[in-house]
């Protein structure tokens, strides 16, 4: 850049100093000829006094100067001043003065000389003067003289002005070309790390800053490349999920079916006493909802839905749940609160406790999940809370179970993807409940979700219901 505003300052400086020169040449090459020609064509005698007068006004010095006309060179010429403007230096070589009468004698274009005399220079120049008196018969021929001093004052003056133009010109142009310059390097240097950060793996978006011009484009641009990455990345991240999970249920799921199957049998041939014959009840269900959990597995990412269990009561749900939890509860000391429909005025009376719901134990499953979490998240000492009910929404009827629990609620690194495959921050968790209990109610019309209210976290279990026939 300095070396830039070098070569510019120094191309100004040549150029200014050359269009100065030239410009001084033709206004001192003006002025001695317009003074000339106006004494040449004067129509009274170029005395003295007149020559001193025209000085005054032109600041130019004046001489009439007589010589021999035979005479045919410069070098015989014997010339000799017939007047002169009070200042006029009349020492000047009579050489010098020759042949500057010779040339004005043969030469019909303006002209002039630079001559030097004791240390001083003058822009001269000469004219033949063609109203000679009668009585004589010598040429005659009028010099005038103007000091260079004068005229490289004019050339400073003409120089000055563009040449201290051009350099602030240019120092201008430097410097809005520096900030320019800034700018652009800080906008791509600002997008480069954008890029290295979305090659890095972090495919945040960032603020197009500046003018709408090409960089403000290629930045939007990068955007949209980064939210194409983003979901295609997480496209695959699901996909290795999805194979992931069907490599666990295919491994797993025969040998622990077949020894869940052992299990139960082994149970249902047992003859224990009657007080033990209730526990054995509850086991065996929980049995038979974990070979069906087994069986979800299966088909919890793009596999076939595997076939529905029978319809349930919503009173049915309820109660199962409860069995099947209430001990568990007892266990970690958790007080658990169940609120059937009927304890919940609603304005839908063609639904109550009796409606039927399908797939009774797939929803079973998916309460008892939600309610174990809650168990979990209280803790000893806590409060679990299941409550239904119905609402409506536009035109259709959902049920609504509503689980909630006064634990610290879910945290931050999970809110976002609880409810994705293997998203868990328990230590010894899989993270397939959640994900396993949005399918089922999808698979119903309907979904889950969570939200955190002052103390309370609260997860929203919901189906649609069909219309009675």
């Amino acid at each position: 850049m300095l070396l830039a505003v070098f070569m510019t300052a120094l191309g100004v400086t040549f150029l200014s100093k050359w269009f100065a020169d030239r410009s001084a040449q033709r206004a001192t090459l003006e002025r001695l000829s317009s003074t000339g020609n106006l004494c040449v064509n004067a129509s009274y005698p170029l005395t003295s006094s007149v020559l001193n007068q025209i000085q005054e006004l032109s600041n130019l010095s004046l001489a009439i100067i007589a010589s021999d006309e035979s005479q045919s060179s410069a070098t015989a010429l014997a010339p000799r001043v017939e007047s002169t403007s009070i200042d006029f230096p009349t020492a000047i070589k009579q050489e010098t003065i020759g042949s500057l009468c010779l040339r004005a004698r043969s030469s019909n274009e303006p002209f002039y000389d630079t001559i030097t005399h004791t240390g001083r220079s003058w822009n001269a120049t000469a004219f033949r003067l063609t109203s000679n008196p009668s009585n004589v018969s010598y040429d005659r021929c009028l010099i005038l003289l103007e000091s260079a001093d004068n005229s490289n004052r004019a050339t400073i003056q003409a120089f000055v002005l563009p040449l201290v133009t051009g350099l602030c010109s240019s120092i201008a142009v430097a410097l809005v070309a520096t900030f320019v310059a800034s700018r652009i390097g800080r906008r791509i240097e600002r997008l480069e790390k954008h890029v290295q950060r979305i090659a890095d793996g972090s495919f945040e978006t960032i603020i197009p800053e500046g003018p709408m011009d090409a960089i403000h484009a290629l930045t939007v641009s990068v955007n949209s490349m980064s939210q194409q990455l983003l979901r295609s990345n997480s496209q695959i991240a699901q996909n290795e999920r999805s194979r992931l999970i069907n490599l666990i249920a295919s491994g797993l799921a025969h040998e622990l079916r077949n020894r869940l199957t052992g299990a139960r049998l082994a149970i249902q041939t047992c003859d224990p006493e009657p007080k033990m014959q209730e526990a054995l009840g509850i086991a065996q269900k929980q049995m038979l909802l974990a070979e069906e959990t087994i069986q979800r597995l299966l088909t919890l990412k793009g596999g076939t839905p595997n076939a529905t269990t029978p319809s349930m009561m919503i009173s049915q749900i309820v109660a199962a749940v409860l069995e099947l939890t209430q001990p568990i509860a007892d266990h970690q000391r958790v007080s658990f609160r169940v609120e059937s429909l009927t304890s919940h005025a609603h304005t839908i009376p063609a639904f109550n406790n009796d409606t039927p719901v399908k797939d009774g134990n797939a929803l079973v499953g998916a309460l008892i999940n939600l309610v174990l979490n809650a168990f979990e998240a209280a803790g000893p000492g806590g409060i679990v809370e299941l409550r239904t009910r119905i609402v409506q929404d536009r035109e259709a009827t959902f049920l609504e179970w509503l689980i909630r629990d006064n634990g610290p609620g879910p945290s931050t690194e999970i809110e976002k993807s609880m409810f994705e495959p293997f998203a868990t921050t328990k230590r010894e968790g899989v993270g397939l409940g959640l994900a396993m209990s949005k399918q089922i109610a999808q698979r119903q019309q309907g979904d889950i979700r969570w939200s955190r209210d002052s103390k309370w976290t609260e997860f929203v279990f919901r189906i649609r219901l069909q219309q009675p026939e």
